[in-house]
């Protein structure tokens, strides 16, 4: 399943015949898209700026979050999906804790995408050849990336406005009632209408709770809401193929 890298000097422009030695113990990441491929020449090696003038120039993917962007504008990204098949092949339920700005979103995107069958958008990247994108399970994807949290009814509105326009895209009837309820009738609606349990994916689980640290009893709130919220995720479990969280406290 995992093919082995393959090894790739790397120089750098103008560095000194000391340096390119160093480099040249260096090897380029495995499955990165874009990355460089052995010269076909092996005399290229002594002339490394007609090496470096012959590789594709790419765009370095910053601050993009979906897989989709990435791969439309031929940006560079390093292929992650072998760990992504472990991780939904070992397990169910996972939480990743990282600070900010540390890839968890695009993380959650490529799951989606994974998950959704969109198998276009993993063309050359390892997993492509070992999933099945003809089984599609359905997705339900809550981010608090952004969102009044201060304010004390926030948290309930954003959650509900989310659930509905997941429900509204699916073409399911969730009621009217508090949010965690709601929430368990989507992913039991969702699991009913696909024949296939559902995947949860949460980005951000703790943003509600940590904008809200100046003002204890809005964070209080948020904390308690959250909590009957994600009780939700217990109460579903045989509905759920897979379930991930992203925060950045534990």
């Amino acid at each position: 399943m995992h093919r082995s890298p393959t090894t790739t000097a790397i120089f750098v422009r103008g560095a000194a015949p000391a340096d390119r030695a160093a480099f040249a113990g260096c090897h380029a990441a495995p499955h990165m898209a874009g990355a460089m491929t052995p010269p076909t020449n092996p005399f290229d090696l002594e002339r490394p700026e007609a090496y470096l003038a012959r590789m594709e120039r790419r765009t370095l993917p910053v601050g993009i979050q979906t897989l989709g962007n990435i791969r439309a504008r031929n940006c560079y990204y390093v292929d992650k999906t072998p760990h992504v098949q472990r991780l939904v092949g070992e397990g169910t339920h996972y939480f990743l804790s990282r600070p900010r700005r540390f890839g968890k979103s695009l993380l959650v995107d490529t799951l989606k995408e994974l998950f959704a069958g969109n198998g276009d958008l993993f063309r050359g990247l390892a997993i492509h050849g070992e999933w099945d994108w003809t089984v599609k399970h359905p997705v339900v994807r809550i981010s608090f990336g952004s969102g009044n949290f201060l304010d004390p009814d926030g948290l309930r509105e954003d959650v509900s406005d989310q659930l509905e326009t997941i429900a509204a895209q699916a073409d399911v009837d969730i009621g009217q009632s508090e949010p965690s309820i709601r929430f368990r009738r989507l992913v039991r609606a969702l699991h009913r209408k696909a024949g296939r349990s559902v995947v949860v994916l949460v980005d951000e689980y703790d943003k509600p709770i940590l904008d809200a640290l100046a003002e204890p009893e809005t964070a209080r709130a948020n904390r308690d809401f959250l909590r009957g919220f994600y009780g939700a995720v217990k109460d579903c479990d045989a509905d759920i193929r897979f379930c991930f969280l992203t925060g950045v406290s534990k």
